[in-house]
């Protein structure tokens, strides 16, 4: 799903992760974006209150 949002705060981490090798930057990259992308996914799962 495209999140404008989490792919701002992505790029923005990738950044700051510049001095790291390229396939250490990706791995990093790749296991932030799961966790959020788990984050988010539990959030919206969740009922909403009234």
């Amino acid at each position: 799903m495209d999140n404008p949002r989490l792919e701002r705060y992505l790029a923005a981490v990738e950044a700051r992760l510049q001095p790291l090798s390229p396939p250490q930057r990706d791995e990093e990259l790749r296991e932030l974006r799961q966790h959020l992308d788990a984050l988010i996914a539990g959030h919206r799962a969740r009922p909403r209150r009234r």
